[in-house]
């Protein structure tokens, strides 16, 4: 057997092991919707969550952080065949007040500490290794209690961390210094996060050795490359 089949050979015996299916007879969209409304955001609304029907996102509004759990539908859903992932968003409103009068990309302004899907992080646990929750192959009740489990910790546990952005910042250093090539947004994304909490000068440094190591590795030829690494060089040589 070759890896399609072995794919296709698992979708079949997890299909057959299927005991909860949920509201099969609704369009794939309205399925969703229902399923969040009744057997996920029950579980987690006393965290603080609200649920918005019309984008299927849940989201989390505290002092210092928005954090929005937005539920994807698959393009390719037909009838009974529904897929959905998570995309993760974490908006500091410090970070999006600073960040407002430095930039003008509408992005850069949103002040994201996180914006990934859900299979791309760490600290979500999952017992099937794909990107997206399949409803017509995997049983209901396991997605619902999966993600809910999930997000229970994700709201008690996992962002604790981004409450401080000096944690944020020791955290992508770790990160930066694992690569093997030059990640010129985090780089920017430290950068900033050290001008908002007064370490500039040390971040600097740190940001600058990394630099002069990456140059080190490869010759960059693109021209486009050689002017964003430039602007990057500038930046940390500024007093």
């Amino acid at each position: 057997m070759n890896l399609l089949d072995d794919k296709i050979a698992d979708w079949e015996k997890r299909k057959s092991e299927i005991k909860n299916y949920y509201f099969p007879e609704l369009p794939s969209k309205k399925r969703i919707k229902k399923i969040i409304e009744k057997y996920i955001y029950p579980t987690i609304k006393d965290k603080g969550f609200k649920f918005q029907k019309t984008n299927l996102s849940l989201v989390k509004n505290t002092d210092e952080n928005i954090l929005t759990i937005h539920f994807e539908p698959h393009s390719n859903n037909y009838k009974e065949t529904v897929s959905f992932r998570l995309n993760i968003k974490l908006v500091s409103k410090k970070y999006a007040s600073w960040a407002e009068k430095k930039y003008e990309s509408d992005y850069k302004k949103n002040g994201f500490l996180l914006d990934d899907y859900h299979h791309t992080l760490g600290f979500w646990k999952r017992k099937i290794n794909e990107d997206w929750y399949r409803l017509s192959i995997d049983d209901n009740k396991f997605i619902t209690d999966e993600i809910t489990s999930n997000l229970l910790n994700l709201s008690d546990i996992e962002l604790d961390k981004y409450n401080a952005l000096e944690k944020v910042i020791d955290e992508k250093i770790c990160f930066l210094k694992e690569l093997k090539y030059l990640n010129i947004f985090d780089c920017n994304f430290v950068l900033d996060l050290a001008e908002i909490t007064n370490q500039t000068k040390k971040i600097k440094i740190i940001i600058g050795d990394l630099y002069e190591y990456w140059m080190n590795q490869k010759e960059y030829s693109d021209k486009k490359q050689k002017e964003i690494y430039i602007e990057l060089k500038n930046r940390i040589s500024q007093k």
